[in-house]
């Protein structure tokens, strides 16, 4: 009896600090793109905690399809985002991905993705990323303001967020996610500028990582709890 009583106090602990076997939670990876790394000026927007754009990719703690939800975070009116390059696991060609437009606040701003193989594509002068996507670059039609977003939906076999924590392969600044912004205001002759931003690091948020920390958790308080246990007669 005693026995029973103390692996159903075990197994309690387990289900609250994450160590439940079979749990699953959503996996994201956030990609904060606030660091100018080429163009004559940096963006007139105040950069915000999420920098001047956010990419944040989400599997749902599934396989399969993973849902990119890009956010911006410029605050200037002329300023806008025409470009975002991202990278994919080596082993995975761009071209086989179904690639869609599935959601956002910015209304019909993709004009073209491109995705045909590996390390294909340019941002800013840094080569070897491998998925491209073009925004419309006519006022009405821009993707700009704080806080509007465009979602896409990745689908492939096995596809998982941890499939897009790759650096570009090629030659130039290193990043797992590039942008160019455009219209950034400057003083005469030039009207307007542009600059390529990128991530510093990714911030990885995935279910596995919450697990563990959860368990070494639980894992102290047993620990810590063993006279708990002798007193209480388990």
């Amino acid at each position: 009896m005693k026995k029973i009583r103390k692996w159903t106090f075990l197994a309690a602990l387990f289900v609250v600090f994450g160590l439940a076997p079979g749990q699953a939670q959503a996996g994201m990876i956030t990609y904060s793109l606030g660091t100018a790394f080429t163009g004559k000026v940096d963006p007139k927007s105040p950069l915000t905690p999420n920098g001047w754009l956010m990419a944040a990719f989400d599997d749902g703690g599934g396989s399969g399809s993973v849902i990119l939800t890009l956010t911006s975070g410029l605050g200037v009116a002329s300023e806008f985002i025409s470009q975002v390059d991202f990278s994919v696991h080596p082993a995975i060609d761009p071209s086989g991905l179904v690639i869609t437009r599935t959601g956002g606040t910015s209304d019909d701003t993709v004009s073209r993705i491109i995705a045909t193989d590996q390390d294909k594509q340019t941002a800013g002068g840094s080569h070897g990323y491998d998925i491209e996507l073009h925004f419309k670059k006519a006022s009405v039609n821009r993707f700009d303001g704080v806080g509007e977003t465009v979602i896409l939906t990745l689908t492939g076999s096995g596809l998982t967020v941890e499939d897009f924590d790759f650096w570009n392969a090629g030659k130039g600044d290193s990043a797992h996610v590039a942008a160019h912004i455009q219209g950034i205001p400057t003083l005469w002759p030039d009207p307007e500028d542009s600059t390529w931003i990128k991530d510093p690091s990714p911030v990885p948020l995935p279910a596995a990582a919450w697990l563990l920390g959860s368990g070494l958790l639980g894992l102290a308080v047993i620990r810590r709890s063993g006279g708990l246990f002798k007193r209480q007669g388990f």
